[in-house]
């Protein structure tokens, strides 16, 4: 219930995307990841920050570089969703949140890839 108030606030712009709620999913250590993405003016690139703790208490982080504005979906004011998307996708079946190379989202904008830079 919170978790969906909370996508519905930032999905209306009523706050920031700069940091999300928590994964939907959740990568196989059981970790509890947020993630921000790195704001920029203009039409470049995005970087998308990954940051975990897990259960055992250890901090692990990683960061995403793509540039999402050569998407239509995106573009028509579905920002949030994308990101939500795209760290959905970095935790689902995988031993961590920054297991993967590379980042799609799963349903839009399948074009667009986010690389690992760190």
């Amino acid at each position: 219930m919170i978790r969906t108030h909370l996508f519905a606030l930032i999905f209306l712009g009523i706050i920031s995307l700069n940091v999300a709620p928590p994964f939907q999913n959740s990568p196989m250590d059981h970790a509890e990841c947020i993630f921000e993405e790195g704001r920029r003016a203009g039409n470049g690139p995005r970087n998308l920050t990954i940051d975990c703790t897990n259960p055992q208490g250890r901090k692990y982080s990683c960061t995403y570089r793509g540039n999402p504005h050569n998407c239509q979906w995106y573009n028509n004011n579905n920002q949030a969703r994308y990101y939500i998307g795209l760290a959905d996708a970095a935790a689902r079946d995988q031993p961590t949140a920054c297991s993967r190379r590379s980042l799609m989202h799963r349903r839009q904008c399948r074009h667009i890839v986010f690389n690992k830079i760190q």
